[in-house]
């Protein structure tokens, strides 16, 4: 009997097309604001990496002396080109590198595999909540900067945006009896880094403090 139930249950064909309706229809919009939030990611990363090499751009074709006034304007530049909301959402760190020329050895090139011949740092500045670098800091990124020749100076420019969604999908915690399992999707937690290194275009960049 239970045999007939069940065969009967799986040929039958019935529905209401309203509530078949209703259930096509979150799915499809759940489909598409997910679709569409991981589109805005994309776009805004491309305009965050877009905006990292319009300042580094900027700063190679500098011909006068750059500091801290210059590198927050810098940050305004960057902050209009990304499209941040405000100036919370990113940081920016500009960092000035030289290869020393060592007398006793000259013309020996920088952070080419001689851990005792990596880039100096000149000066950095670090806008928001970011720490300015020291030398010890920057030895660690030498992996990340390229060759630099003997008496060669580059500039290096980071910036990190912050990625606030549209809806909030991902924001909201898998939990199952009251424990929190995880986050699904993309959540403000996510942040859009670069790291770019320019040399000088025209001449030697130079710090000045008061700038």
């Amino acid at each position: 009997m239970r045999r007939f139930r069940f065969r009967r249950f799986r040929d039958d064909e019935t529905g209401s097309i309203p509530i078949e309706g209703l259930m096509g229809f979150l799915l499809i919009m759940g489909w598409f604001l997910v679709a569409f939030e991981i589109y805005d990611a994309f776009r805004i990363r491309a305009a965050a990496t877009r905006a990292s090499y319009v300042v580094a751009d900027l700063l190679s074709r500098e011909r006068n002396p750059v500091g801290p006034k210059y590198v927050e304007g810098m940050k305004r530049v960057f902050d209009f080109v990304a499209g941040a909301q405000d100036a919370n959402q990113a940081w920016m760190r500009v960092t000035l590198v030289k290869c020393w020329d060592d007398p006793n050895n000259p013309g020996v090139p920088c952070n080419d595999g001689d851990p005792n011949r990596l880039v100096k740092l000149v000066a950095s500045y670090a806008t928001g909540t970011a720490d300015i670098y020291t030398q010890t800091a920057l030895d660690r990124e030498a992996p990340r900067i390229p060759v630099l020749a003997a008496g060669d100076t580059a500039t290096i420019v980071e910036t990190s945006l912050q990625f606030r969604p549209l809806f909030g999908i991902g924001e909201r915690w898998v939990k199952h009896q009251n424990d929190e399992l995880g986050q699904m999707g993309l959540t403000s937690a996510l942040r859009f880094s670069s790291f770019v290194v320019t040399r000088p275009r025209v001449t030697l960049l130079v710090w000045d403090p008061n700038k």
